[in-house]
């Protein structure tokens, strides 16, 4: 259950008619030129405008970048839950976004923000709605006449506790990186018996060997090798 602040408590008890919600959305996207990751914030409001995020202003477009989101369901567990924002497809920024840079797994945090509906003011602060992954990007182009859109399919915080282990390493992957051998000895690592801060088992030496004449002049080893 989320806790609402002073501001907008007060403001919902003393308007129990309609009020206005806007939602933000931010992506951080990967440039496909420089590798650097880059943050683009869409809002389904009139101008473009700055928002306190967690005491860091961030700077949202508006004007029919987002043009939709599907209803968030909470529910507790470890379900991935599956979102949809749909987006412009006419506008740059959504473009640049989009084509330009690699969404692909890209972060996203979708707040929501209340606006008293007479005199336009934002009441109290954004708060954190959803926080997810893009996990599809869907490019709709449309037919004469029809309208076209991008889907982007978000994945919510739980993606990440469906992460596998990372890939096993060995001696020869390592030799890659400059000749380390840090892991010379790992595949006889768990056979090797190693003591540590006590007496080990101690080696009985082989008897020293003597030689044997055969009668017919051959000589061989008796007691070792």
């Amino acid at each position: 259950m989320r806790t609402l602040s002073a501001p907008l408590a007060a403001f919902l008890a003393a308007r129990p008619g309609a009020i206005r919600v806007n939602t933000l959305v931010w992506i951080t996207a990967r440039n496909r030129s420089t590798g650097a990751s880059e943050a683009l914030g869409l809002w389904n409001g009139r101008d473009n405008q700055g928002f306190d995020i967690g005491g860091t202003i961030r700077d949202y477009v508006a004007a029919g970048s987002l043009l939709g989101l599907d209803r968030i369901t909470y529910g507790t567990g470890l379900q991935v839950r599956m979102h949809t924002i749909t987006l412009s497809a006419i506008s740059p920024e959504v473009e640049q976004a989009v084509r330009g840079y690699d969404a692909r797994l890209a972060p996203v945090e979708v707040h929501g923000v209340v606006f008293d509906p007479v005199t336009n003011t934002m009441v109290g602060s954004p708060w954190l709605a959803l926080r997810g992954w893009v996990d599809e990007v869907e490019i709709r182009t449309p037919a004469v006449g029809d309208e076209g859109g991008i889907d982007l399919r978000i994945a919510s915080a739980a993606r990440a506790l469906t992460r596998t282990l990372s890939l096993k390493r060995g001696d020869g992957s390592h030799q890659l990186r400059g000749g380390d051998r840090f892991r010379r000895y790992a595949e006889i690592s768990g056979t090797a018996t190693v003591a540590w801060g006590e007496n080990g088992p101690q080696r009985v030496p082989s008897p020293p060997s003597t030689p044997v004449q055969l009668p017919y002049g051959g000589v061989v080893r008796r007691g070792g090798l």
